[in-house]
């Protein structure tokens, strides 16, 4: 297994440029904050639902750029501001992740977020990585 180490700029997609958005080492991915900025004006989405969606499609640019595909995310943390954006997660990560026996691993926690940010994503990823459902 390769330890080589690649990280990847976003800064369209980032608050501060200057961080990497994810770094692959070998087969493992892990990501920074995702969030629901729009990579064509870099500016946050107007209101919830359009910042879930935009944060879900840059995860889904961030996992392309990194070589890798959403078959290989294992893990994914749903960061909200509060519990009233729960009811925005689950049309963007069903549109991300449609087959209902091979979704990754999701963990939605409330965490106090820059004003203005109403959900932050943060996901791990292996390359080749096979899911299986444990039931």
């Amino acid at each position: 297994m390769s330890n080589e180490k690649r990280a990847i700029f976003l800064p369209q997609m980032a608050p501060d440029p200057s961080v990497p958005m994810g770094v692959r080492i070998g087969d493992r991915f892990f990501s920074s904050s995702i969030g629901g900025i729009d990579p064509a004006t870099g500016k946050l989405g107007e209101g919830a639902e359009k910042q879930f969606e935009l944060a879900f499609r840059n995860l889904r640019t961030l996992i392309q750029q990194a070589g890798l595909a959403t078959d290989d995310v294992s893990h994914v943390t749903v960061f909200i501001g509060d519990a009233s954006g729960r009811q925005f997660i689950n049309k963007p990560w069903l549109e991300t992740f449609p087959d209902e026996h091979n979704r990754p691993a999701r963990k939605t926690t409330t965490y106090p977020l820059p004003a203005g940010v109403l959900v932050h994503l943060q996901a791990f990823a292996v390359a080749g990585g096979k899911r299986q459902p444990l039931e």
